[in-house]
């Protein structure tokens, strides 16, 4: 159940990051002075930090071509707990010159307590152009000061 469950979490990371390579998502021009090919930044955020089991989590990631060309860059995604092994995705973005793509999705926390760690990484060729990584926890329990559902021992 719970590989069931992460497997989701990591189509909605696929999902994320396709709507980052093809989607017209917000475009922005890089207001500081324009670098030559390859430049790329990224961001990337989890909130809440905490959240319960079969809570959600929201992930909001973005990329920023900074140069002054066209460039397709190679955005890779990968997604760990302490319950499965980790999941990775790869795919291509193109982005005109200073370009940014942005996109958030709900990550629905399995019945897995830990961290949960999502890390995106840009590159072109060999050339590491970005990495940026995010966490959340995920938190068994009832509620705050409870270990166990009222009415029972």
């Amino acid at each position: 159940m719970v590989k069931l469950i992460l497997k989701s979490l990591v189509s909605a990371l696929a999902l994320v990051l396709l709507a980052l390579s093809v989607a017209a998502s917000p475009t922005s021009q890089a207001s500081a002075s324009p670098a030559v090919a390859p430049c790329a930044t990224l961001t990337l955020s989890a909130s809440p930090s905490v959240v319960p089991v079969g809570g959600t989590a929201m992930v909001s990631a973005s990329i920023t071509n900074c140069s002054t060309v066209s460039e397709v860059v190679s955005l890779d995604a990968s997604i760990g707990t302490g319950c499965t092994d980790g999941f990775f995705y790869s795919i291509p973005v193109a982005l005109a010159a200073g370009q940014t793509r942005a996109i958030s999705a709900p990550f629905r926390a399995p019945n897995c307590p830990g961290a949960v760690t999502i890390q995106l990484t840009a590159h072109s060729g060999s050339t590491l152009l970005d990495s940026k990584s995010a966490s959340f926890t995920i938190q068994s329990g009832f509620g705050p000061g409870l270990s166990s559902l009222p009415g029972s021992k």
